[in-house]
């Protein structure tokens, strides 16, 4: 048999369809680009499958292009010689020639076929679809990368450091995060997330991106999603920050040896042998009891405008000198 058209244009015929390969590893979008090419090119070439029979052709042979005509406008047509076998007999040479393509038609080849699989051995990828666990127990659905845009998978138990009851560290991923998926068993409707992935998308934290090269596995950050910090420098900074989205921080810094809280207008500033309170407007200290204030040194209190000393009860003032201005 023969046809005028190839096989892209009988598919036509028939509507779009897609093949989505997950067993064939690829690192970059031209390996993928180059491994659909061929996979389209062996199913568009196995759309017909034809047996001929030529006299006296010895230049017929497999990977060379044979036109066959005079078989009406359907059947006519140019095709790629997949075999070739060339048989020399009291009668003259018969040359019989088969056209399938890049599939050869043996049994070998069917027998080497692999079947659908049901079972994965390895690890995939995929990206977080819902995290409304209704079982409360630390879940996520995932979408894989052969699942069309309105499927997920079945809820997935997700790693997590030291988990226990009522303990472990709980940083659940989001709805959007690239996770990397092992399946129990090989199982698909058991898959479990062993963790997030990083990549050109979903950049590592800035901190680390800012540390100097070599100094990346010394910078130990976490994240929230909203913008809460908790960052360990284990590098040249020494230091270790906990800072809030709307930028309120405490700092343990061991090269200046110093530890700061701060807020927008307020800053508390601990040495070893030092304490400092900076306030933009106001500071009260208050107690519920006593309060005392006591100098091995000179005790100042100073004020640029009024300064009130008040008791409900017995005012004393004591001092070898006093003087009152």
């Amino acid at each position: 048999m023969g046809e005028s058209r190839d096989g892209a244009g009988w598919a036509h015929n028939f509507g779009a369809g897609k093949i989505v390969i997950v067993d064939q590893p690829v690192i970059s979008q031209a390996e993928a680009d180059a491994l659909a090419t061929a996979r389209l090119d062996e199913i568009s070439g196995a759309f017909i499958d034809a047996e001929g029979e030529a006299i006296r052709r010895p230049d017929i042979t497999a990977g060379k292009a044979v036109e066959l005509s005079a078989l009406g406008n359907r059947l006519s047509g140019t095709y790629l010689v997949t075999s070739a076998t060339h048989t020399i007999s009291p009668e003259g040479l018969k040359t019989v020639f088969t056209v399938r393509g890049s599939r050869t038609g043996l049994l070998s080849e069917q027998v080497n076929h692999k079947p659908p699989l049901d079972r994965w051995a390895g690890v995939v990828t995929a990206v977080v679809t819902n995290t409304d666990d209704p079982k409360d127990v630390g879940r996520v659905k995932l979408k894989f990368p052969w699942m069309t845009e309105d499927a997920e998978s079945d809820w997935a138990r997700v790693i997590g450091i030291g988990a226990g009851k009522d303990t472990g560290l709980y940083v659940m991923p989001k709805v959007g995060d690239e996770v990397l998926v092992a399946f129990a068993y090989g199982d698909f409707s058991q898959p479990f997330v062993l963790g997030g992935l990083w990549s050109a998308i979903n950049t590592i934290p800035p901190e680390a991106q800012q540390a100097a090269n070599g100094e990346k596995p010394l910078v130990r950050t976490w994240h929230s999603t909203n913008g809460n910090i908790i960052a360990v420098y284990d590098n040249a900074d020494k230091k270790i920050e906990i800072l809030t989205a709307d930028g309120r921080s405490v700092t343990l810094n061991d090269n200046d040896r110093k530890l700061t809280l701060k807020t927008s207008q307020v800053t508390v500033t601990m040495e070893d042998d030092k304490l400092t309170i900076e306030a933009g407007t106001e500071i009260n200290i208050k107690a519920g009891s006593n309060m005392k204030l006591e100098a091995n040194g000179n005790l100042d209190i100073k004020a640029s405008g009024t300064l009130t000393v008040q008791s409900s009860s017995v005012t004393n003032i004591k001092g070898s000198m006093v003087n009152l201005n």
